[in-house]
Formats: structure tokens, sequence, C-alpha cells
């Protein structure tokens, strides 16, 4: 290991630029996150499952994802990525269109349905990913357990339960009727990937996806 510095900033990880340098002189760059607390492996392991599957769609997309695990003697769990610099700077918005586009289009996925065989987390709050064979549906979870959690962590909208009932019936319906209405009809993507290997243990059933099509 020739350099290890910190990088960025996260409030529920510490996160390290690593750079190391081969007998031959050869220099590569890591990016190591590691998490600590409840949930740790989970975390990581959630983290680490989407981006192998990312990658393995569409390789030029993300970094490439290395590892994750358990640190020995420690309630600290790690992911290791390929390095690659940020830049603060907004990207060209049809290349990225252009890019998540292709992204759709060479994803499949074994089961048809949308959904993950593992729960990736939003930081340190984990997200509703259950099977379902309808997107709209599916995504319409995705998004009322985001609601949720932000009622919990942060509270109530408003201080009346009718109110605040009223008003989340009323919203994810709309988005329901929406989506069904456009995404439905438009969307006919579907990733597909293997359930990836930690520490040489398959930690996952064998089946996986990030998004399919009914």
């Amino acid at each position: 290991m020739e350099l290890i510095t910190p990088h960025g900033n996260a409030n529920w990880a510490n996160t390290f630029h690593i750079v190391t340098r081969s007998r031959r002189g050869l220099q590569k760059h890591y990016f190591l996150k590691l998490v600590s607390g409840s949930l740790a492996w989970e975390r990581v392991f959630g983290e680490y499952s989407g981006m192998v599957e990312l990658h393995q769609t569409l390789p030029d997309l993300i970094p490439k994802p290395y590892s994750a695990g358990r640190c020995q003697n420690s309630d600290v769990c790690y992911f290791l990525s390929e390095f690659v610099p940020i830049h603060h700077q907004t990207p060209d918005a049809a290349h990225l269109g252009a890019k998540i586009a292709e992204l759709h289009r060479l994803s499949t996925s074994p089961t048809g349905k949308f959904g993950f065989f593992t729960t990736p987390f939003d930081g340190r709050l984990p997200l509703v990913v259950d099977w379902e064979s309808s997107w709209t549906t599916f995504f319409k979870k995705l998004l009322k357990g985001v609601y949720d959690l932000d009622v919990q962590y942060n509270g109530k909208v408003c201080d009346s339960e009718h109110l605040r009932s009223s008003f989340t019936r009323s919203m994810f319906g709309y988005l329901h009727a929406m989506l069904c209405k456009t995404w439905t009809i438009l969307l006919t993507v579907k990733i597909v990937g293997r359930a990836p290997s930690c520490n040489g243990v398959d930690a996952s059933p064998r089946h996986t996806s990030t998004l399919g099509t009914s």
C-alpha cells in the first residue's frame, strides 16, 4: 500500500482513497467504505450486490465493485471498489440519458418481476424492494417505504392522523394512476445478475434482479 487518505463526506460511513503499487511499479486506485453499527453487514452487502448487478450489465457506467465483508475482530464491515474521481459538475443530460436507456435495454430478469434478492439501503435506511409483477406496484411500495421511514425518523407531515392518512392515500393513488398510464407502456426494462459472493461465501439466494418487466 502506497497511500490511504480520507475521501468524501458521509454521515453513515467512513470513506477512503487507497493507492497501491505493484512490484512492477503499476499503480492502482481503490475506494474503501467502512460501516459500523446496526445493520452494517446488510448495508455493505446491499450496496455491493447492487453494484455487481449494474456493473455486469453495463461495465462502463459505474466503478467496478471488488469485495465486501467483515473486518476481523470488529463490528466494522467494508465495501471495496474501483476508485473514480468525482467531478462536481452537471453531467451531459443527453449522454447520461442514453447510458441509462442502454442499461435498461441490456438488462434481463430471471423471474420476470421487479425486485431484488437483498435489501438495498439509502444511506442507513432500508428500501422496500419485494418482488412484484407490476412495475407501478413495485415503485409505489418503494416510494411509500421511503415516506414511512421519513415519518419515523423526522416526524409526521401534520399532527392529524386523519389528514395524514388522507394525504398519503391521495398522493400514492395519484402516482399509481399516473405511472400506470405512462411507464407500464414505455418500460420494457429488465436487469439480471448472479447473487455475488463475499469473502468466498455465497451469501444470497440464487435469483436476482433489480428491475424486471411484467
